[in-house]
């Protein structure tokens, strides 16, 4: 029997209603909706590969049965899900040879994915979609809760963090399709858990200090070398402002350059086009003036935005005694000597108030930059929106009237 549209379609229903009679309470990770974005997964990267038609229907029918076991909650949901798929496809007539490229497909999935064949590859690697969705967390917390009301089986938020970790770090995506798609967003799910499990730690793990606990106070060298090293929590909260101050500085600098290139080409259009045309179309003078106007305002605030800006002692949010100076900043330190400035850093990491304080005016002064830069670019971004539309409705007047 070939694998007709008839056939898929009535597949799709088939497993509608299978998932429709289950307990949706219970199963809220191995759903219905997840079973259709693996299929559309599965669909998009045989288009993709350029897999054949056979194939990819091979596949998109493995796809529908692939998580049909785990509603029995059977030890082998995978085994479970292929004799669904045998029965069904023996009862529609289906090739004996076909049904076994399905139940191989369904079975590579099984824990170590060993896919041998490209059609049980495409299945797994669509299977695995969801590692690198966007709301990968949620779905995660999905499969937590579902392990709880079916197998009674409750982790702790650090060790489901480090199951998906392990999950993630470990898993490979055969294709070269679905790396292309997921690879990206997947160590970016990764990098998210790896953020969260810091913060976690940070907030259960207390600094040792048995000094302290024990009432000593005849050490005191020795507790004062103890604060050298930053809490896990501040350290990870000072990282973690740092890399975002740097993350939103660099999409500064990326809308800034797109601004830049848009304008500048269009700007390269009217100066070796419409510019030569001006004496038989004296109309358009206005709307192009206007255009090219727009489009040089737009730069000018865009490059603006870009340069390199120093907090000097004569800005308003930079104090000039001593006692304020960011040993952190160049345009601080770069004004004293070397010795002074060693013993400055010395000071400044021996003592742990000074030592947050100079983070904390880092984090503060790179605030106020980025502050600086997105102003800037809101400007550009507003003359180049509304000097755009103005510049339309101009040569539309412009037109109509020299027409009349």
């Amino acid at each position: 029997m070939k694998l007709t549209t008839e056939l898929l379609r009535d597949t799709a229903i088939y497993i509608q209603d299978y998932y429709k009679a289950q307990d949706a309470a219970k199963y809220c990770f191995h759903t219905y909706n997840r079973t259709m974005n693996i299929v559309r997964n599965c669909d998009a990267l045989a288009v993709a590969l350029n897999a054949g038609k056979q194939e990819a229907k091979l596949a998109h029918l493995a796809c529908w049965f692939l998580e049909t076991g785990y509603c029995t909650a059977d030890a082998d949901p995978q085994q479970t899900s292929a004799a669904l798929a045998r029965a069904f496809f023996t009862a529609k007539a289906v090739d004996e040879e076909k049904i076994q490229v399905i139940e191989e497909c369904i079975l590579s999935t099984r824990e170590p994915r060993q896919p041998v064949s490209a059609t049980a590859q495409l299945v797994c690697d669509a299977a695995m979609y969801h590692l690198a969705d966007k709301e990968a967390m949620l779905l995660a917390n999905a499969l937590r809760a579902e392990h709880l009301a079916i197998a009674g089986k409750e982790y702790s938020d650090e060790e489901w963090i480090l199951e998906n970790i392990q999950t993630i770090s470990n898993h490979f995506y055969f294709t070269v399709a679905a790396r292309e798609a997921f690879q990206k967003r997947k160590m970016k799910t990764l990098t998210a858990y790896q953020n969260k499990l810091e913060l976690l730690q940070a907030i259960t793990t207390e600094p040792d200090n048995p000094s302290f606990h024990a009432g000593v106070t005849e050490n005191k060298e020795a507790v004062e070398e103890e604060y050298i090293k930053l809490e896990r929590g501040v350290e990870s909260f000072f990282r973690i402002t740092e890399r975002r101050h740097m993350e939103l500085s660099t999409k500064a600098h990326d809308k800034a350059s797109l601004l830049i290139s848009i304008n500048s080409i269009v700007l390269s259009i009217v100066l070796s086009v419409l510019i030569t045309r001006l004496e038989e179309n004296r109309h358009l003078l206005l709307p192009t003036l206007l255009l090219v106007i727009t489009c040089a305002v737009t730069i000018v605030f865009a490059i603006i935005s870009t340069r390199p800006r120093l907090i000097n002692e004569h800005s308003k949010n930079k104090p000039l005694d001593d006692h304020e100076m960011n040993i952190l900043f160049f345009g601080d330190f770069s004004k004293l000597s070397l010795s002074e400035y060693k013993k400055q850093m010395t000071t400044t990491y021996r003592n742990r108030t000074a030592l947050y304080d100079s983070l904390s005016k880092d984090i503060y002064y790179q605030g106020i930059i980025l502050v600086w830069k997105y102003k800037y670019i809101n400007i550009a971004y507003n003359i180049f929106m509304y000097g755009f539309i103005i510049t339309i409705l101009s040569f539309i007047v412009a037109f109509t009237l020299h027409t009349w």
